[in-house]
């Protein structure tokens, strides 16, 4: 079992914790840059970013941050300090086989990526959404729930 780092507190984490374990991954922590008592999440312990983002055993993240801009901060910081920024495909999803994906992509349940699709850094298909054959997806782009992006398309 692979352990995993979630940056990120809030709705958008709650799914992706959801993803993650579905996926057979340890959440060992979220992370966050300021510790909300109020907040848990299946009793998975927060920790401060500062704390770990130089160190430590676990290297491995995914930033669950819905603000592209954010999203892209965050995960520049963490690769700037040699993490893997990892991917997560629900096991409901269609990606064929030869799309080209970046660090950090979220693809939810229900959403199709057809053949020879490139996908950047951090994109995130929601769930329903269709990728049509040839498109690319721009990093940080956020191809919304049930959004079709048509074939040989450039969205972001």
């Amino acid at each position: 079992m692979t352990n995993l780092y979630i940056y990120g507190t809030g709705e958008h984490a709650c799914k992706v914790i959801r993803y993650a374990e579905m996926l057979n991954l340890k959440i060992v922590g979220l992370v966050d840059e300021k510790i909300n008592s109020d907040f848990r999440i299946k009793n998975i312990p927060i920790v401060l970013k500062d704390d770990i983002i130089s160190g430590g055993n676990f290297r491995k993240i995914f930033v669950a941050v819905g603000n592209p801009t954010v999203r892209s901060r965050i995960t520049a910081e963490f690769v700037s300090n040699n993490w893997d920024i990892v991917s997560l495909i629900h096991p409901m999803s269609y990606v064929a086989k030869d799309v080209i994906h970046g660090k950090g992509v979220l693809i939810s349940a229900g959403a199709i990526v057809e053949t020879n699709v490139k996908l950047g850094d951090g994109v995130i298909v929601d769930i329903g959404a269709l990728v049509d054959h040839d498109a690319c997806i721009s990093d940080y782009v956020h191809v919304k729930p049930g959004e079709v992006v048509k074939s040989r398309e450039t969205k972001g």
